[in-house]
């Protein structure tokens, strides 16, 4: 909550703060329990390495952003020693100069404005974007990574041709980014431009007059999403996303509120029953105990039965280990070897920590609209990569998601 907090934050001081204290719970945290998670299940190893991450982001000093980029290397290479299937946020570091780059430069845009004056630089850097990237397509028509960073930002264009009014343009571009982000997932499987397909396939089909098109559209769109979900190797993900995927089954609703005089020919789908049984986290709904037959509560806590044998409850697999060309084992080694020695040593390196902090802090700056799905914590580096991380979270903050 206080890594949201300051990332929306305008002023950069009250966002040092935020993200001064966001570090020092994460630390206290990790002392007590090593193993300590948040309430949403991530590793407070994970959220010390965001902090990090968005310290660096925001950092204008380069040599205390380095440092700060390097600490956050160090808490996410502990991360995926102690969950393997988290190995992908490595690309997220290796993009991480750019981004940092495009956010320094979009916050120095930003600077001196009124709000208005903001949100007018913000569609002006959406512009020039969609501008930009739609000459890198004419270039590399058949590059998946420019496609990716395109088809996003004509939908985060379609949104302010909305607000403009600009209803055509904007089911142009919605249609537009659509058709792209389609070509897009057969040059290429990428979770995030799946879950961008879901995204403008659900738009489409919300401006779709034809109650049987717009169906159409929204089977499609969970179908998309069905993919990145399974292209998600991270387990806490994959239970977030299939909250979505479970909210995506009301999206008619929507679209009924939309077309009154064609509601009625909207043909509903239910949620899977494994889908309507989730929790808000993405757990099952665990049944009452008393609802248990006497025979089956033996056999859940693995008491014996009468042939002397007991029944273990099945517990969840364990997710897949990635491959990646980034991170190398000797990487991994060397972190895991950084977390291990005497108390003494420990003590010595949190110390040492602390001072970097210190340093650090000095300059330090997973909705009701359909398009949560894909723009969730994990996955937000798609719209960062697009308009700069100052540009984007101001304007989501701006149409009150």
């Amino acid at each position: 909550a206080l890594l949201q907090l300051a990332v929306l934050q305008d002023d950069l001081q009250a966002k040092s703060r935020y993200l001064k204290e966001c570090k020092e719970k994460f630390d206290r945290a990790l002392e007590i329990n090593p193993d300590s998670k948040t309430p949403d299940g991530q590793l407070s190893l994970f959220g010390l390495g965001n902090a990090y991450f968005v310290m660096y982001m925001f950092e204008q000093d380069d040599k205390e952003a380095e440092m700060l980029l390097e600490e956050c290397k160090q808490a996410y290479k502990k991360v995926i020693k102690k969950e393997p299937a988290k190995i992908e946020i490595i690309k997220t570091i290796a993009k991480a100069p750019q981004q940092r780059k495009e956010v320094l430069d979009a916050t120095k845009r930003m600077e001196g404005k009124t709000t208005e004056e903001q949100a007018e630089e913000y569609v002006k850097i959406v512009y020039e974007q969609v501008e930009l990237l739609g000459k890198q397509v004419e270039e590399k028509p058949n590059d998946p990574k420019v496609l990716n960073q395109y088809g996003p930002a004509l939908l985060e264009l379609s949104m302010i041709q909305e607000n403009k009014q600009e209803i055509d343009k904007a089911r142009g571009s919605v249609r537009k980014a659509r058709d792209v982000l389609e070509k897009s997932t057969t040059l290429e499987k990428d979770k995030n431009s799946f879950s961008a397909l879901a995204v403008a396939t659900n738009a489409v089909g919300m401006i779709e007059e034809d109650a049987e098109a717009a169906y159409n559209h929204f089977l499609a769109a969970r179908k998309a999403f069905q993919e990145a979900i399974q292209l998600e190797q991270d387990v806490e993900s994959v239970k977030q996303m299939l909250v979505s995927l479970k909210d995506m089954y009301k999206t008619h609703e929507q679209w009924k509120e939309l077309h009154p005089l064609q509601a009625h020919k909207m043909k509903v789908d239910s949620a899977p029953q494994h889908l309507a049984n989730l929790t808000p986290n993405g757990s099952p709904v665990e049944e009452p105990e008393k609802s248990i037959p006497s025979k089956q509560r033996k056999l859940k806590s693995g008491a014996k039965t009468k042939d002397g044998k007991g029944s273990k409850e099945k517990t969840a697999p364990e997710p897949p280990k990635a491959e990646s060309a980034v991170l190398n084992q000797e990487e991994v080694e060397g972190a895991d070897a950084a977390t291990s020695g005497s108390s003494e040593k420990k003590k010595k390196r949190r110390n040492n920590k602390k001072k970097k902090s210190t340093q650090a802090d000095k300059g330090a700056a997973s909705s009701g609209d359909s398009t949560a799905v894909a723009l969730r914590t994990a996955g937000a580096a798609t719209a960062i990569a697009v308009v700069g991380l100052v540009a984007f979270w101001y304007f989501r903050r701006q149409r009150g998601a």
